[in-house]
């Protein structure tokens, strides 16, 4: 059951930088963060001496700066209750209370998996433990979301602290930036309901894959099969469309049309509606044959706007190097991370697509300072500075991450990759604040007595954030090429007919998933977050259950027989993994306790043991 946290203990201290150095001074302040990288750069902002030291710190001006690196404290597995060997009779196993224990590492000698503490976590452990001693404070630095607040308050729960503590936040690690953020330090409180979410998450994936994965192998004598309460919805969708691929029949169909021609320019309309017989294709098309000249019927022409798109959060990016390199979703998360880490651009592991109205007003500035790396200087001559788009500012919370955009510091060298995810970010931060695009639609009908043609063409009027790049996928329906000349026509007028099409087509079956559309249904499913939809995916490959061909995922000869076991089984329903997620969400916003989930999944991962431990194998 979840176990209520005591993080109630805040401290409070004035927000100017120098009345937080004089609090400091009475007593040691511990800073805690995810990385050595980012530890350095807050010491950097504070005027701490990187010394060279064998404490794994840096200490100086009233602050200790400490990192995790890794995962020091995580629950403790069924063995450590005493539970090394399970019968069906064992299953759901339910701790009546999570206990937290220091990170273990398996090693496997003579076949044999045994886990052992790590040792590396344990001297870091150790560490911590001394200064958070020491310290009369503590300012939580751990990456600013479910995974940093959960790792920090494992810590501070393991190591029964109960000093004061509060969260630096910031967007990016610019000295500017970090000292922003000693400035305005967040009350710890104000991060319960985002641990009580994370806290969830951990507790409800160790349940699933304790109890699935064990129940599994119990019915099946199918052993090591990792099984997570996120992978197998997942796994289940890639199995079912490629079945739904490989048994697709296609239907055939017929259009017919025409091609119009007037003063040396031609365009082609078709005939309303799609026909499936052969025989009544035929027919039409030998009619519509007998016909030299059409009338034109309609010509109505209307404004349309194709909007400016929004910023990218991290699923987004990762789509688009998908598509535009073939990266995976973790190859670009971990270049963004780099470039995070190298002060070039904003947080990345957010689900947001919008910057709140104070980093708006420092958008210029840095469209100003990314363009000429960027070679985009002609495009920000075309942006209305005093008039930038809107689309992508919104109301964000105070501990919520905007979305991605440069810092404005011009980069170092870059490597090839990571300048393409660099400049992903930077061309599409101009793309997001300029105009929106206009272009105009003209609908044009035409008749041969009652058989009635329909041609539909789309002319660019001002071009707004297209201009930044003119990219074809950003083409809207019936668009016209450059330098392409639509023909005039006009109402009532006979227009000759220049030649005739009888089309065959057939239908096709929906693709099969890339990461980039994988990466899409995750997100519209609500499964997973920024920060874990590539790693499920990266999970599912690893275990052998998918494979990579030509960009698409393929269930594995292993990933089909786990599939076809269980595709009957509520642990593969897309609707109630969202539902979880959605619980989840909830509780993060305060709208849902922990506790009202907790029993919920418990009594959901008993019927689900049971549903798992009563399959029976076919009769061959």
């Amino acid at each position: 059951m979840f176990q209520r946290f005591n993080f109630f203990k805040v401290f409070k201290v004035d927000n100017d930088l120098k009345d937080l150095n004089d609090f400091k001074k009475k007593k040691m302040t511990a800073i805690i963060t995810d990385k050595q990288s980012i530890a350095k750069q807050i010491a950097l902002a504070l005027n701490i001496e990187l010394k060279n030291n064998n404490e794994n710190c840096f200490r100086g001006n009233g602050f200790t700066v400490v990192w995790t690196s890794g995962e020091l404290v995580s629950l403790l597995q069924p063995e450590d209750y005493g539970k090394k060997r399970f019968q069906k009779n064992d299953l759901p196993f339910i701790p009546k209370h999570f206990v937290l224990g220091v990170q273990k590492q398996k090693t496997e000698k003579k076949s044999v998996l045994t886990s052992t503490t790590d040792k590396t976590a344990a001297k870091q452990l150790d560490t911590i433990k001394k200064i958070f001693d020491e310290c009369g404070s503590i300012i939580t630095a751990t990456e600013p979301n479910e995974k940093g607040e959960l790792s920090f308050r494992n810590i501070y729960d393991y190591l029964q602290c109960d000093k004061p503590f509060k969260r630096l936040r910031t967007n990016s690690l610019t000295l500017k930036a970090i000292n922003e953020g000693l400035k305005n330090l967040n009350e710890g409180s104000l991060y319960d309901n985002l641990y009580a979410s994370a806290d969830c998450r951990a507790k409800a994936d160790y349940l699933f894959n304790v109890n699935i994965s064990r129940a599994f192998s119990l019915a099946t004598g199918m052993i090591n099969q990792a099984l997570g309460r996120v992978e197998i919805p997942i796994l289940a969708m890639i199995c079912k469309r490629f079945a739904e691929y490989r048994t697709f029949a296609a239907e055939r169909y017929f259009e017919l049309g025409v091609t119009l021609e007037k003063d040396d320019r031609h365009r082609f309309f078709r005939l309303s509606g799609i026909i499936g017989k052969k025989k009544k294709a035929e027919k039409l098309y030998e009619r519509l044959k007998t016909y030299k000249e059409a009338q034109i019927t309609q010509v109505k022409t209307r404004t349309a706007i194709q909007p400016a798109p929004l910023l990218y959060n991290l699923t987004e990016l990762q789509k688009e190097a998908n598509r535009c390199y073939g990266f995976s979703g973790a190859k670009t998360m971990e270049i963004a991370r780099k470039l995070y880490e190298e002060k070039l651009i904003s947080y990345p592991l957010t689900d947001l697509r919008y910057i709140p109205e104070i980093a708006f007003t420092a958008v210029y500035k840095i469209l100003r300072q990314t363009a000429d790396y960027c070679e985009l200087t002609d495009k920000l001559e075309a942006i209305d500075s005093s008039n930038l788009n809107r689309c992508s500012v919104g109301n964000i919370q105070s501990y919520e991450h905007y979305a991605l955009i440069p810092t404005g510091i011009y980069p170092p060298y870059l490597s090839k990759e990571d300048k393409l995810i660099y400049k992903l970010i930077a061309v599409r931060t101009f793309e997001a604040f300029a105009s929106d695009c206009l272009y105009e639609i003209t609908d044009i009908k035409a008749a041969c007595d009652d058989m009635v043609l329909e041609s539909s063409v789309s002319e660019i009027i001002c071009s707004g954030w297209r201009m930044v790049q003119n990219r074809e996928e950003n083409r809207i329906e019936n668009e016209l090429k450059p330098n392409e000349v639509f023909p005039a026509f006009e109402k009532g007028e006979n227009v000759r007919i220049s030649g005739w099409n009888l089309l065959t087509k057939k239908t096709l079956p929906e693709s099969l998933y890339t990461e980039a559309n994988l990466l899409s249904a995750m997100e519209n499913a609500c499964l997973g977050t920024a920060e874990t939809r590539a790693e499920i995916i990266e999970t599912l490959l690893s275990c052998g259950y998918m494979e990579r061909k030509k960009q698409h995922f393929i269930p594995t000869e292993k990933g089909q027989v786990v599939y076809n076991c269980i595709k009957n089984m509520r642990i593969t329903d897309i609707e109630l993994a969202t539902s979880w997620e959605n619980m989840l969400a909830d509780i993060r916003r305060g709208k849902q306790s922990a506790d009202t989930f907790m029993r919920a999944f418990e009594i959901f991962i008993t019927q689900a043991t049971k549903e798992v431990l009563s399959y029976q194998k076919p009769v061959l």
